[in-house]
């Protein structure tokens, strides 16, 4: 094995992603999102006033789904524009789907126990505006490529392709 490059970091980041032209990576600390090189500099990128718990970054890159206690925030990735906020905040699934914006998935634990991750319910989210469309999941989600169809696991070990436009 060869490394390619290596950067020393002061403290391990709670998140890295890195972005799909490996120019850099996005990180998480201290409730905030920095850009990481290759090189080791480490530039601020997104900082929210009510703090950072969590962030993805879309499939392409283009979209940043950025967690905070409270709600979801979309930001453009390129100028980190605010595309929308949606006023719910996963604790089991998130997945995004295909679109520009994306849409995407949202999985709420019904439970109080965080070490169980099901049932959970599935919000399908478009435009900024979300939806439920499952009550009982059991486990993971899982888009396919084009984004429009997800799968999920069901209780008593089945398997469903759901319409990400339905949900059906």
């Amino acid at each position: 094995e060869e490394i390619i490059s290596e950067v020393k970091l002061k403290t391990l980041p709670e998140r890295l992603y890195p972005h799909i032209t490996g120019r850099f990576a996005w990180i998480l600390e201290d409730k905030k999102i920095y850009r990481l090189y290759p090189d080791g500099k480490k530039e601020l990128y997104l900082k929210l006033k009510e703090g950072i718990k969590d962030f993805k970054p879309s499939p392409d890159c283009q979209y940043l789904a950025v967690f905070t206690e409270k709600q979801t925030k979309l930001y453009s990735a390129d100028d980190k524009t605010l595309v929308y906020n949606v006023k719910i905040v996963p604790d089991s699934t998130f997945v995004f789907l295909g679109g520009d914006p994306p849409s995407f998935l949202i999985g709420k634990n019904m439970s109080n126990f965080e070490s169980l991750t099901w049932p959970e319910t599935l919000y399908l989210v478009r435009k900024g505006q979300p939806r439920l469309i499952m009550t009982n999941l059991s486990g993971t989600v899982v888009a396919d490529h084009s984004g429009r169809a997800f799968y999920s696991i069901k209780p008593k070990n089945y398997i469903e392709k759901r319409d990400t436009e339905t949900g059906k």
